[in-house]
């Protein structure tokens, strides 16, 4: 059996080239659960787990809003509802002002978008896929040419108007939500406990879903040595009930432990089977294994922490596949587990930026 040489195949920039400049078009939010191109890791190697929805919150107009969690590796902020490493995107939905100028935003549908100033308007920010934004005395308020538009106050989310018109107000007490209403209908309500202020459920429509937290282990490096840091709260437990119903409709466990090596680990059972395992380094907080992968992670520039990491992953059978996505230069490298190398480059530059170069890809067979 003879290997063939490698075949190049070469796409000049024509057709496809539209794939690239889609995040300039689209309008609104996706309101689905973002997409990573490896499911449970994010772009710089970190552990990312978000699962499925967690229901819907409908308005008049036929809009709805999907809940969104999140659990990263690498986040040391708690979410005021889920706890340390946690985030409702819907309601944790945040906006933060760089040293720089520019802005960062944790959309309501868990996307992350930057803002910077927009040439020729001074006071307008742009933003993503076509928002644009103001800041103004302790609030900033973004927009889509579609008619969505969102607003902050404190750097945390307090109304959201649709593209049908609907207005969504987050009523909150102190920096922690209480419900989300429209024009006095109740969206969502949240629940807490009076003595230790953890949410205890999240109420919409004809669903609830029940909430527990635990305390989970913080891995430090001391000395060069691992040890447990501190125990902080986070959540341990979340059941889906029906009005209609007199048994639970889900329960979902998320179990926070470490190995004999200290070695953070989340293990997630979906009414007491296995759904997740996950392990990541304590001190980079990237991916090391999730359930049948293992992962090996090439970080970016110390000084340049934004950038996508070179992550690689590897099943039992010893067959691995890739992704290198590199912005700055506009080169994208995908090796797929039947060892096919593709590398995707465009213009970064001129008017001709964000347009499609080339695709090569390497494919050997027999």
């Amino acid at each position: 059996m003879m290997m063939k040489a490698p075949i190049l195949l070469t796409v000049v920039w024509g057709l496809l080239s539209f794939l690239l400049t889609l995040p300039s078009l689209g309008c609104g939010l996706t309101w689905q659960v973002p997409k990573q191109h490896f499911d449970g890791v994010q772009e710089q190697g970190r552990l990312s787990y978000h699962g499925q929805e967690w229901g819907r919150l409908k308005t008049s107009d036929g809009t709805e809003l999907p809940l969104v969690v999140n659990f990263d590796s690498g986040r040391e902020w708690s979410s005021p509802v889920l706890g340390q490493g946690w985030m409702l995107m819907l309601t944790d939905s945040y906006v933060v002002k760089n040293e720089d100028g520019n802005y960062k935003v944790v959309m309501p549908d868990g996307y992350h978008y930057g803002f910077g100033p927009k040439e020729g308007q001074p006071g307008v920010f742009q933003g993503n896929r076509g928002w644009l934004a103001q800041e103004g005395t302790n609030s900033f308020k973004a927009w889509a040419p579609c008619g969505w538009s969102i607003e902050w106050r404190n750097g945390k989310i307090s109304a959201m108007t649709t593209k049908g018109g609907s207005k969504v107000v987050f009523e909150r007490q102190g920096d922690q939500v209480t419900a989300i209403r429209e024009n006095g209908v109740t969206l969502l309500q949240l629940h807490r406990d009076p003595k230790s202020g953890q949410a205890t459920a999240l109420h919409f429509g004809d669903e609830q879903v029940e909430l527990l937290h635990a305390q989970r282990p913080l891995v430090q490096m001391i000395k060069g040595k691992r040890v447990i840091g501190s125990m902080v709260s986070a959540l341990s437990s979340a059941t889906w009930n029906k009005s209609d119903s007199k048994e639970p409709v889900l329960q979902k466990d998320f179990k926070f432990t470490v190995d004999d090596e200290l070695t953070p680990t989340l293990e997630i059972t979906a009414n007491g089977e296995q759904e997740r395992f996950f392990q990541w380094d304590p001190v980079r907080r990237t991916l090391l294994r999730d359930t049948k992968w293992t992962y090996s992670t090439v970080p970016p520039p110390i000084d340049r922490p934004w950038q996508h990491a070179e992550i690689r992953r590897t099943n039992a059978q010893g067959q691995s596949e890739s992704r290198h996505y590199q912005g700055a230069i506009g080169r994208e490298t995908i090796q797929t587990l039947d060892g096919k190398r593709t590398v995707t480059e465009w213009f970064v530059r001129g008017p001709a930026a964000g347009k499609l170069k080339k695709v090569s890809s390497n494919m050997f067979g027999d």
